[in-house]
């Protein structure tokens, strides 16, 4: 621009990457003027500066890409295919002014016996650097790495990234098969204990989610979800074990006999790899299906005995519940309760729990109970809580209902699921002075089997008999009764009516009575964790030794 005699000018320079600072004057600039009177020229020195050196900010390379994401570190497993990506901000170092122009990138590094290197070229934009670098093609670990930003002319290096030795992920997660030959019991589901093995290049440290699924013909139960973190490694393999608990889940006896238990895992390894299988890891299409066979346990109610006057209000009856275990040993707890039913109102006379049975063993309940007033129901539950998945749970329970007046006469007597002792029937049909028809009827019959042996001991006494009772066949035969001498066991069991003069003496403290039949009546029992004791108003107190017997101690 011209102003009057002084002419201005404004001179702005692109220099090129190919120039080298050694073969410049910095700073100097000649200005040669021509007009028509000739030629003037002036030189200027300062006045510029030549730079090559940038700035590079705010570096970043990260692995946008999968489902495992973030910085690039020594901790980081790369997954061939993947692309890292490069960001920084780039200024000129002597200006501070953004950059604009083209960079090259170079990269190397070696994975195994393995290169990985390559180039590209880069346009920057207003200082901003973004671009992507592929991941090694080849799995293994990767060493001396490292990422190189050059001029466009490939004549300086503007900056450079050393990579820390990382691993690199080729292949996909794989869910070993397992065999489909596995069964297990439909009344052992509440430890199902499954074993997963997985085959992984690199590491899986995260959760695996194992889900597994009871069906049947006809039924199916809900899923079951459990996330495990892998339990060890052994030769290539990444281990994990997840547990299951059935037992709430549904009831193994309402399942149809074509029964089994299927199992489908899913989640992915620290390079973000999802797991695979030969299978599709599906309901549909489960990792592995195992058959759920019919043989379980099967807790037994074996026949309760009654002793004493069950139709006199206020009488003492002893209750002895056998509890077997038939096919095989129980190894979890289980409640047994015997319960009294009076005038809308339930009373516990016995709750017990049994730690276990071994395979054909039995373990026998035993209780007392005063009668009541009234219309009564005693009843007998084994593995009251449901504990305990069987085979059959209808030979649990045990029912007994009778109706006791106020003199004691006059009683009815009914029970369900087993027999009560003969001692209390002969009583009862004693008073009832019954025809010879009657008493035939009622007497129970002689079955074919060996007898049971009865337990010996008084009310509450605990004790486990290997090979106990067997259950009492369903349908005994009946045998042709001596009525006669049915007669005469009648009266050898009835009461013998005092002599009106007679002084009932107390045996003194030391006396030995051989068991709970020869203990005198009207006491009751107090059974403690440290003793079992019998003892009442003017009876002194018992207490019961070792060899079922009772001594008095008071």
């Amino acid at each position: 621009s011209t102003n009057g005699d002084v002419m201005s000018f404004d001179l702005s320079l692109a220099p090129d990457w190919s120039l080298v600072p050694g073969s410049l004057n910095e700073g100097a600039v000649r200005v040669v003027a021509k007009d028509i009177d000739g030629t003037n020229s002036s030189d200027v020195f300062g006045a510029w500066a030549f730079a090559r050196d940038l700035t590079f900010d705010g570096v970043n390379l990260t692995d946008n890409e999968g489902a495992t994401q973030g910085p690039v570190t020594g901790d980081s497993i790369l997954a061939v295919g993947e692309h890292l990506n490069l960001t920084a901000t780039l200024h000129h170092t002597a200006s501070g002014v953004p950059y604009d122009g083209g960079v090259r990138l170079r990269w190397f590094g070696s994975v195994g016996p393995v290169r990985w290197d390559g180039g590209s070229s880069v346009l920057v934009q207003n200082g901003v650097l973004d671009t992507g670098i592929p991941a090694p093609l080849n799995g293994g670990r990767l060493m001396l790495a490292r990422i190189e930003v050059w001029d466009p002319q490939d004549t300086v290096i503007l900056h450079q990234i050393d990579l820390d030795p990382m691993d690199v992920d080729e292949s996909r997660p794989f869910l070993v098969a397992k065999s489909n030959d596995v069964s297990w019991s439909r009344y052992h589901l509440d430890e199902v204990v499954v074993g997963i093995n997985i085959q992984e290049d690199t590491a899986w440290n995260g959760p695996l989610n194992v889900t597994c699924q009871v069906t049947s013909t006809e039924r199916t139960w809900p899923e079951v979800s459990k996330s495990v973190v892998p339990s060890g490694n052994f030769e290539g393999l990444t281990l994990f074990t997840a547990e299951f608990n059935f037992s709430n889940v549904g009831d193994p006896g309402d399942l149809d006999p074509q029964a089994s238990l299927s199992c489908w895992a899913s989640g992915r390894d620290d390079a973000g790899r999802p797991l695979q299988g030969v299978t599709d890891l599906t309901p549909s299409d489960p990792w592995f299906v195992a058959t759920l066979t019919d043989v379980g346990p099967d807790l037994e109610l074996g026949k309760v005995t009654l002793t004493g006057s069950v139709d006199s209000e206020g009488a003492n009856v002893l209750v002895a519940a056998p509890v077997i275990a038939r096919s095989e040993a129980i190894d979890r707890p289980f409640i047994v309760e015997i319960t009294l039913e009076n005038e809308g109102s339930e009373t516990i006379v016995v709750r017990r729990e049994v730690n276990g049975l071994g395979a054909d063993e039995s373990e026998l309940i035993r209780g007392n109970f005063n009668v009541p007033k009234g219309a009564w129901t005693l009843r007998v539950s084994v593995d009251t809580l449901g504990a305990i998945s069987e085979l059959d749970e209808e030979d649990n329970f045990w029912t007994y209902e009778a109706e006791t007046g106020g003199s004691g006469a006059g009683a009815w007597i009914a029970a369900t699921g087993g027999l009560a002792l003969l001692g209390v029937v002969v009583v009862f049909l004693r008073r009832r002075t019954p025809s010879a028809e009657a008493l035939e009827a009622v007497l129970p019959a002689k079955t074919p089997t060996s007898p049971k042996p009865k337990p010996k001991g008084p009310p509450g006494a605990e004790r486990r008999v290997a090979g106990g009772p067997k259950a009492p066949p369903r349908n005994p035969t009946k045998t042709v009764v001596d009525l006669a001498s049915a007669e005469a066991a009648l009266a050898a069991l009835s009461p013998a009516e005092p002599a009106a003069d007679s002084v009932a003496t107390m045996p003194e403290i030391g006396a030995i009575a051989k068991d709970h039949t020869e203990l005198p009546g009207g006491g009751d029992y107090d059974y403690t964790a440290e003793a079992t004791t019998y003892q009442g108003e003017g009876l002194g107190r018992w207490q019961l030794r070792e060899d079922g017997s009772f001594e008095r101690v008071a």
